[in-house]
């Protein structure tokens, strides 16, 4: 049977029941009727369950948001037009330092420090101009000192957005203010810690100045000496009993510019400044060119130098000056602490294919077993034996810098006192085929030709000497004290050569090149010639156009191969 009633709601049933008669009412099937009742009230409890789902949802989601609302990390809260607060999270009236009951419907002003209380005016002032705008305005950010109800002071940042959902129409602005105390202190040490750092560079900078014009002033007065004694002793009418003496005053002059070199390498160090010119080398080599610079030291002493030369793999890669500073300092302790008559020995050998071993064994006055352990730190040497033997002791320090810095070792051991000692430096080796530079011809093979030379120096003395020993070389010189000079010289006639000092009185040899380099019809060779020696000195004088660097005090035959060097090049 047709159900009639299948899409009646209850009432419209109930009513449609009682206006049938009785003779339809017989017609109707009462079963199926009742049927339809029952669906319709299963119908009308699941609405009703799910209605009381959706309003516990609502309910859990409300809950959920007032948590985190009112337990956010950041302070929220809402403000009407007139900046009167009307509503506040947990967090906020904790930051405030007072109840959230004693915040609502009080003016935002009472926590603002009273010179920053326009700053909030204006704050509000362009909340509300941002709201009568068209379209999302941008959030208002302002900082503010405030002062909460507990006496804490601290900054803040408020930062305000216009509400878009408030019901009743009202204009409100949420708001979210973030404590600055953290972000301020950590600015403040940022910016204490800048100034420390930029006083520390400005004190490294200032000594590594002092450092150079230092190195520059104790140099400059050795020039004319060690030339002047590297001359004489070139000379074949020296006699017997005046070469050692001559040879004796050159190797006071070259230790004193050992000594003033060792501060400067240990300025470089500890500045992490050291730089390598790497290339291969022979150590054997280097070894050999070591002890025929101490030979006349050890002879003076009646030492007997030994070499036992035994390793078959003795190229390494590094650089050449830097690796014969190495075992010319573990020579010279080991010719300075051993008696009259004593024995040293260089000895190398592999103690892997990959390894070169440097023994440096000494029958000198030992080593006591507490100072082996700080025998590297600068400035570390017995009282007495520097009282004995003179040294400031930095030696080994920069020996063990510069080992480090081929990625090598070096060690020392010793029986004890009066027992002798031995120094160990190991490196690694670099493939047999490697190639090794050619060795610096002989300067008497070919002499230079005669030449015209320029040459730039404010040290009186210096100038007289070299000026007198060029010209002894057969070379023609015209000398200049100063930029100004030289420039005009410059132009008085060609030039093959300019020998010029770096620190001049009005200005530098920088600026003699950078000026005079433009005028030249042709580019001429250059040497620089000057008491700065760091590694910046270098570097600059190479980009200004000098061809060669060499640092006072100078031998003159190490001149006369740079000039035959940069004149041939």
């Amino acid at each position: 049977m047709t159900r009639k009633f299948n899409n009646l709601s209850k009432a419209e049933l109930l009513s449609r029941l009682q206006a049938m008669d009785q003779a339809s009412l017989a017609q109707v099937d009462l079963q199926a009727i009742v049927h339809d009742l029952h669906v319709n009230q299963e119908e009308v409890r699941a609405q009703n369950d799910q209605l009381i789902e959706m309003k516990k949802s609502l309910e859990r989601s409300r809950d959920r948001y007032a948590d985190l609302y009112d337990f956010a990390p950041i302070a929220y809260m809402t403000f009407n037009p007139q900046g009167i607060v009307i509503d506040i999270n947990l967090t906020g009236a904790t930051l405030l330092g007072t109840e959230r009951l004693r915040i609502l419907g009080t003016p935002f002003l009472l926590y603002i420090e009273e010179p920053d209380r326009p700053a909030f005016l204006e704050h509000m002032r362009r909340c509300r101009e941002g709201a009568r705008g068209n379209g999302a305005a941008a959030p208002i950010v302002t900082e503010l000192r405030l002062v909460a109800r507990d006496g804490r002071k601290f900054v803040a940042q408020l930062l305000s957005r216009r509400s878009s959902n408030d019901a009743d129409g009202s204009t409100s602005y949420r708001s979210a203010l973030s404590d600055l105390t953290e972000l301020k202190r950590a600015e403040a040490e940022k910016r204490e810690l800048a100034l420390k750092e930029q006083a520390a560079r400005a004190d490294v900078e200032a000594r590594d100045r002092f450092m150079a014009i230092l190195s520059h002033e104790l140099r400059t007065p050795l020039t004319p000496v060690l030339a002047a004694v590297s001359a004489l002793l070139e000379r074949s009418n020296v006699s017997r009993s005046e070469r050692p003496i001559l040879e004796m005053i050159r190797r006071n002059i070259e230790l004193e510019a050992r000594l003033i070199e060792d501060l400067l390498d240990v300025t470089r160090i500890t500045r992490n400044r050291l730089q390598l010119r790497v290339e291969t080398v022979d150590i054997h080599t280097a070894i050999r060119d070591v002890l025929d610079m101490c030979a006349q030291e050890a002879h003076a002493k009646s030492l007997k130098l030994s070499s036992e030369l035994r390793a078959r793999k003795q190229l390494v890669r590094g650089d050449p000056a830097r690796l014969r500073q190495i075992i010319w300092n573990l020579l010279k302790n080991a010719v300075k602490f051993t008696p009259a008559g004593g024995l040293v020995i260089l000895r190398t050998y592999n103690p892997s294919p990959s390894r070169v071993a440097l023994h440096v064994i000494d029958t000198g006055i030992g080593i006591q077993p507490d100072v082996i352990g700080k025998l590297f730190s600068a400035f570390e040497q017995d009282d007495n034996d520097r009282r004995r033997y003179g040294g400031l002791g930095l030696g080994l320090t920069i020996s063990k810098s510069l080992v480090e810095a081929h990625a090598g070792t070096i060690s020392a051991s010793s029986d004890g006192k009066g027992r002798g000692a031995t120094f160990v430096v190991e490196l690694s080796t670099a493939p047999a085929d490697a190639a090794v530079p050619d060795a610096p011809s002989n300067r008497s093979e070919a002499k230079t030709k005669s030449l015209r030379i320029l040459l730039v120096e404010d040290h009186i003395d210096t100038a007289q000497l070299l000026c007198r020993l060029l010209e002894n070389e057969g070379h023609r010189v015209r000398v200049a004290t100063n930029v100004g000079d030289a420039l005009k010289l410059s132009a008085d006639g060609p030039m093959d050569l300019i020998i010029s000092d770096l620190g001049l009185p009005d200005g530098t040899g920088y600026d003699l090149m950078n000026e005079m380099r433009p005028k030249l019809p042709a580019p001429i060779p250059a040497i620089a010639l000057s008491g700065y020696g760091a590694d910046a000195d270098i570097k600059r004088s190479h980009e200004c156009g000098f061809a060669e660097h060499i640092t006072k005090p100078v031998d003159f035959n190490r001149l006369l191969d740079a000039i035959d060097q940069v004149t041939r090049a």
